[in-house]
């Protein structure tokens, strides 16, 4: 996503990413260079002011897709950079180091297995590059990561207080049944996010119901964790128009 006042903005999945990158923008925050990356933090170009309070947005979409903080030195890492930072700092032709990077990220960080995230860990440590910069911060991350479960609620609450503009959700979908059923992951987090908008009355726009309408089959891709390109402009559409009634919505409560 590209805004004017903020550049491009690369996705982040918990509300404590969130909340850093609000602290970038307002320049509360600096993130040291060499971390950036594995933070999704603004660039450069995007940061503003303290006195940024976002209130030029016509409304805040928020989507987050993991209650699982994963934090490193006092940051909030994001799962996918962290995952390709150290993809891209192994060493390993035969797909071992590949099977320990899934389980130490999906057991051992997501999961919040820490004999998973220990034993798979010490694999990975085997697998890295000598002498890099990266490899060497891959190993710090690897051993330094500390994760906890976030607070769901109270994420929604304070996003609510520092955004000077109308929130709703999107939610988040794991995967598909090949019915079209959502499968949540971890467990459970579907029906926290649902809860959570319920309690503090946000408008949710849900895909699956567009899913099991238009046809699992047809509008998935293999292993149903994606949309197909067709798709695309179909969601996209149902959800803007969603966007624009919870616009009106809070327009007329104002």
């Amino acid at each position: 996503m590209v805004f004017d006042a903020h550049g491009r903005v690369r996705e982040v999945h918990t509300f404590g990413e969130m909340f850093q990158f609000i602290d970038v923008v307002q320049q509360k925050k600096v993130i040291p260079e060499d971390l950036v990356a594995l933070t999704h933090a603004p660039e450069e170009g995007g940061r503003g002011s303290a006195a940024d309070d976002f209130g030029a947005l016509d409304l805040a979409v928020l989507g987050p897709s993991s209650p699982i903080e994963i934090r490193f030195r006092g940051l909030a890492l994001n799962r996918q950079a962290v995952q390709e930072h150290i993809r891209a700092s192994l060493r390993d032709e035969s797909g071992e180091a590949e099977k320990h990077l899934g389980i130490w990220l999906r057991q051992g960080l997501v999961g919040l297995n820490a004999r998973a995230r220990t034993s798979s860990g010490e694999r990975l440590l085997d697998f890295l590059r000598a002498d890099t910069k990266d490899a060497d911060l891959a190993r710090s991350v690897i051993r330094e990561v500390e994760v906890s479960k976030g607070d769901i609620v109270g994420g929604f609450r304070r996003m609510r207080e520092l955004l000077n503009c109308p929130m709703m959700v999107c939610l988040y979908i794991f995967r598909y049944m090949p019915d079209g059923r959502a499968i949540s992951w971890p467990a459970g987090y579907r029906e926290e996010v649902l809860a959570a908008a319920a309690e503090l009355d946000l408008p949710v726009f849900d895909p699956a119901p567009l899913v099991v309408k238009h046809g699992p089959a047809s509008v998935l891709a293999a292993g149903f964790s994606h949309y197909r390109p067709k798709f695309l402009p179909v969601v996209g559409e149902a959800l803007v128009e969603f966007a624009q009634a919870a616009w009106e919505r809070a327009a007329v409560r104002a």
